[in-house]
Order: C-alpha cells, then sequence, then structure tokens
C-alpha cells in the first residue's frame, strides 16, 4: 500500500473514532428515575395505597427502575412494589408496570416477580409509571361486579427532603430524628 492511500486510510479511521466519541458523549442522557413517588387514585378496595409512597429500591434485570411502599398503619405491614415487567409470562406478553406485593427479582423472566405468571394487583401498559394514567386494577371479586377495572392512578414524585408517611410506630419516628439529627452535624 502507497504511503499515500495508507495516509488517507488513516484519516479516514481517526475521523470516524472522533465521529463516534461525540456521539457517545453528546447523546441524551436518560432521565434519572424519581427516588420517591406518591400514589393516589386507587378504588376503594385497594384505598390504602392511596397517599403511599413509593421509595426507589434500585434497578430490575431489565434495567428498569423499582419502588418499595410500606403500609405502616396496619400489622403485619404489606409492601408494594411497582416494577417494569417486560414479559411476564415468558410467552412474549406485553412489557408493563406492575404494583404487585412480591418483591421483583434481579433474575427471570425481564423483571419478572418472584412468582412466575403474571399475577399482579394492577397494571399499566406505558414507558413510565410516573403521572396521571389509566391502570388496570384489581378492586374486589368479580361476584361482587367489581374485579377488574380502569382506575385513573397518579404516581407523583414527592419532594426528597420530606415524604407523607402514615406513621403507626416509634421505630419510624426514631429513624426520622436519627437522620435529621445526624444531617445537621
Amino acid at each position: 500500500m502507497s504511503s499515500t492511500l495508507r495516509d488517507r486510510v488513516s484519516l479516514v479511521v481517526a475521523a470516524a473514532m472522533v465521529t463516534t466519541t461525540l456521539a457517545a458523549t453528546m447523546a441524551p442522557k436518560a432521565a434519572a428515575a424519581p427516588k420517591i413517588l406518591v400514589m393516589s387514585g386507587a378504588c376503594d378496595y385497594r384505598g390504602s395505597l392511596n397517599g403511599m409512597t413509593f421509595e426507589l429500591q434500585g434497578t430490575t434485570a431489565d434495567g428498569e427502575p423499582y419502588y418499595k411502599g410500606n403500609d405502616m398503619r396496619f400489622e403485619p405491614y404489606y409492601e408494594n412494589y411497582i416494577y417494569h415487567d417486560a414479559d411476564c409470562d415468558g410467552s412474549g406478553s406485553a412489557p408493563r408496570w406492575v404494583l404487585d406485593g412480591d418483591n421483583p427479582s434481579s433474575g427471570g423472566f425481564g423483571g419478572c416477580c418472584e412468582d412466575v405468571g403474571c399475577n399482579y394487583d394492577a397494571r399499566l401498559d406505558a414507558k413510565s409509571p410516573v403521572g396521571p394514567a389509566t391502570w388496570r386494577m384489581y378492586c374486589g371479586s368479580e361476584l361482587s361486579g367489581l374485579g377488574w377495572q380502569d382506575v385513573n392512578l397518579t404516581l407523583s414524585e414527592a419532594n426528597n427532603t420530606a415524604t407523607s408517611m402514615a406513621v403507626g410506630h416509634g421505630s419510624v419516628a426514631v429513624t426520622i430524628a436519627a437522620t435529621i439529627f445526624v444531617g445537621a452535624m
């Protein structure tokens, strides 16, 4: 190969590397997932979810955020999770956001829950669960005429410095006070 041709090839390779580097550094960054969400609009059957805070826990196997909510008003405490499930039954079902009592695992199908299958309390077929949306929610027995209903739920981003949480025990209050004390030091 002549030195002129080699120089041209080197120039083309260098230009391609610069273009690739610029494209990677200038690509739009994905918005950070909200740290705390507050739910409103649940049906009467699921009324304890209204006002519940859901805190970001991490990401599922498909890289989507998942949230945990605790209902501190009742014992035993009932945990709720909101997570994205790319394929809840492993057979090509539509991706969805799920409200469920099961902790999503980091393995399995997409972001699927520990119980294999499409068992959940509510679902949303959308790119993000944040904001107002029509969720499909289980609102009581089919015999009562309620069953699955379209419900206008809202998941609002909460202020990170203050959360509205129903407190039922002193240990939670102690945790909050300790956080404030340490933060003031």
